[in-house]
């Protein structure tokens, strides 16, 4: 019985070994392996053949390449936007292999051919607004050393390899037919970026700049006024500042003001940065005071937390200038050089540097506290360029055009005021590339940058000293002059066109026990003054603010204020005050003089050359002798001389006039032993920069000029 069991076992289990067997025979008589090398990819399919003997390829097939392998099956498949696909046919050449899928999709891959480490991976998609999505996965004798969206980095003995992509999603490559290819290959090393690499590229000169700059210019006004006509409710301050300040520019003052919407001016939400244009001065203080605030609190975090961060703020150097005699301000100006490790990002090392910029222009002495913090910085910058087949772009991710453009703008400052210009040449040609680009919500923050000497734009400017306290003024003027003269009479000149209105806010004005003088005439306070068709104003004593609307009969009105004697006040302008007091020793007519950005500027009106020729009449050398001796004061400043002249119908080339006559007046200078020559540099501006209209010959005579700056060390 025993034995019986046991081989009808036996036998069972022998029927479903054959079985097993028959089954397994079966099988891998229906299905094969293809096993292919095809330059270095090393790719596994399946075929399988059916009862009717027809052979058809299975949906799965790896292809391994380096440290990448590519696999799918019905499980992981290759998918256009979200429908898998079904494996059809596969083609091969010499160093190519393409899988063609049921619905005409293809995707392929190709090895390099001058570089067998190099492999291409494409689709083509049916639809061009498909999407293919394909999984791959990284052998396990490489590691990801770096990973992005866009671009993995990888690492084995074998060496460094990069990957790159138009995106990532996990462990899939996401490729579209107007993006549709990816690269795998060695990292070749490159030979870092310097400044130098850019002089010989095209697209960095500073002509082209300028005609980037005229379009942005030109964009911002048709922008503002198509936007002021189609959504009026939704115009910005930042807007408004940048339109009025442009429109300015063309003698346009009162019409922009006028062409920006009621609802704006009305708008509570509206703060101290357009009160110069539209005034409600005592309710818009306190945004500003507020706005100081905020400064003083993001200076103090900066120095106790050791953060960078306060020198991507668009108005820190105004903060910086005012406050300059505080320790918290000296504090702020050492921190980059005690840090333990200083390293700026890209942002904070051109804010640092646009710090130094304004500082190395207003005060020099306060911008030496950077100098060993700048070669760092530009260090910095210079790690963010990648220079290959003479192209420049950058080597970092998720920076907006806007700014791209502001690291652009701190470098050509640099290079400009530093005479470097391989520095600016690098930052024109980044600039060229990223302002054409700018979001349009972006464009309006970018303005005091770019037109950085247009004082219509809202600014705060100091006026000086009482001892660590500064007087300073939140203005759209030209410039305003603050003197004390005798009894201790302030005396301030505010420079604006004439006929026009506008507002000042002036902070840290000592009690001139209400006496004051606007014109000669003397005024009383009046809380409604900024409804009257003349000046007024308003005095907090408690914060020592005057509020002030200035309504110009001249080009310069005058505002004297009866204060009490102070022995602590120091200025701002004392090398200005001592050309001007020069000018006016020597009798030199038709002179004044201008502080900007790059110098001191004497502006020399209807200087008199033959008719359409830059020979110099002999009646102008004697003006031209008492100048030399006052820039023969200043041996260690170098001298710009810029010439300009009248708009005319006829004659010569305006800009190559203008040249040439600064070229004359310049060697005059030299012959005189002003400077060397080549520590002289000329300009031509032609009529491109108009101090007046040109509709009378006085007008003319006016922009007829040569202005000689004695620029800033």
């Amino acid at each position: 019985m025993r034995k019986h069991f046991l081989e009808k076992v036996f036998g069972i289990l022998l029927v479903y070994c054959i079985v097993i067997i028959t089954i397994f025979i079966i099988q891998f008589k229906a299905n094969s392996t293809i096993l292919k090398n095809v330059g270095g990819m090393k790719i596994t399919l399946t075929q399988m053949e059916d009862e009717s003997h027809t052979i058809t390829l299975k949906n799965q097939m790896q292809l391994s390449f380096g440290a990448l392998i590519f696999e799918f099956d019905e499980k992981t498949p290759v998918l256009a936007d979200e429908t898998p696909l079904v494996l059809k046919e596969y083609e091969q050449g010499e160093n190519e292999a393409i899988f063609l899928f049921e619905d005409g999709t293809q995707v392929g891959f190709t090895v390099g051919e001058n570089d067998e480490n190099d492999l291409t991976i494409f689709a083509i998609p049916v639809d061009e607004n498909q999407t293919i999505v394909l999984p791959f996965e990284i052998a396990s004798s490489y590691t990801e050393s770096e990973k992005t969206q866009k671009k993995i980095l990888l690492e084995s003995k074998a060496g460094k390899f990069v990957f790159s992509a138009p995106n990532f999603e996990d462990k899939h490559i996401v490729l579209t037919s107007s993006a549709n290819s990816a690269q795998y290959m060695r990292e070749i090393p490159r030979k870092a970026f310097e400044f130098s690499d850019t002089m010989l590229v095209e697209n960095q000169n500073a002509e082209h700049y300028a005609t980037e700059l005229e379009n942005y210019r030109f964009k911002i006004i048709s922008i503002f006024q198509e936007k002021a006509k189609s959504a009026p409710d939704a115009i910005t301050e930042l807007e408004t500042a940048a339109f009025v300040a442009e429109q300015s520019l063309q003698k346009n003052f009162n019409q922009a003001i006028d062409q920006v919407p009621s609802s704006f001016k009305r708008n509570v939400k509206r703060t101290y940065f357009t009160s110069p244009y539209f005034g409600n001065l005592s309710a818009k203080n306190a945004t500003l005071v507020n706005r100081n605030e905020q400064l003083s609190s993001l200076v103090k975090t900066a120095i106790n937390e050791q953060k960078l961060s306060v020198f991507e703020e668009n108005d820190i150097v105004d903060y910086i200038l005012r406050e300059k005699k505080t320790e918290n301000i000296k504090n702020l100006l050492a921190l980059p050089k005690k840090m333990r490790n200083f390293s700026p990002t890209p942002l904070q090392a051109a804010g640092i540097l646009n710090v130094y910029n304004r500082l190395y222009n207003e005060d020099n002495d306060l911008s030496s506290t950077l100098n060993e913090t700048i070669e760092i910085c530009l260090k910095r910058l210079e790690e963010i360029f990648l220079y290959e087949d003479e192209k420049l772009s950058l080597n970092v991710e998720n920076l907006s055009a806007s700014e791209k453009t502001k690291i652009a703008l701190s470098l050509i400052d640099y290079g400009t005021i530093r005479n470097k210009a391989e520095i600016a040449n690098t930052g024109y040609l980044l600039a060229n590339d990223s302002l054409p680009v700018v979001d349009e919500n972006d464009l309006w923050e970018l303005y005091p940058l770019l037109v950085k000497d247009n004082k219509y734009y809202p600014h705060s400017q100091v006026l000086g000293y009482y001892g660590e306290k500064p007087v300073w003024v939140w203005t759209c003027a030209q410039n305003i002059t603050y003197k004390i003269a005798e009894r201790g009479v302030v005396n301030m000149q505010i420079d604006f066109p004439r006929d026009y209105s506008h507002y000042l806010i002036v902070t840290g004005v000592p009690t001139f026990h209400s006496q004051i003088e606007i014109q000669q005439i003397r005024f009383r306070s009046a809380a409604d003054f900024e409804n009257y068709n003349s000046s007024g104003y308003v005095y907090d004593e408690a914060l020592q603010t005057l509020f002030l609307k200035s309504k110009h009969k001249t080009q310069i009105e005058l505002i004297r204020m009866f204060c009490d004697p102070a022995t602590n006040f120091t200025g701002t302008d004392d090398k200005l005050d001592a050309v001007q007091q020069q000018v006016e020793d020597l009798g030199i007519s038709d002179v004044t003089v201008i502080k900007s950005d790059i110098g001191l500027t004497l502006s020399i009106e209807n200087i008199q050359f033959e008719a359409e020729s830059a020979t110099l009449r002999p009646s102008e050398t004697a003006k031209l002798e008492k100048i030399a001796s006052i820039l023969g004061l200043y041996p260690e400043n170098d001298i710009m001389v810029a010439g300009h002249t009248a708009k005319s119908s006829i004659g010569r080339d305006p800009m190559e006039l203008s040249k040439e006559r600064a070229e004359t007046v310049a060697d005059y200078l030299a012959n005189q032993g002003v400077r060397t020559r080549e520590h002289i540099f000329t300009e031509g501006y032609g009529d491109t920069r108009p101090v007046a209209s040109n509709n009378t010959e006085a007008e003319r005579a006016k922009n007829r000029r040569v202005e000689i700056t004695i620029l800033n060390k």
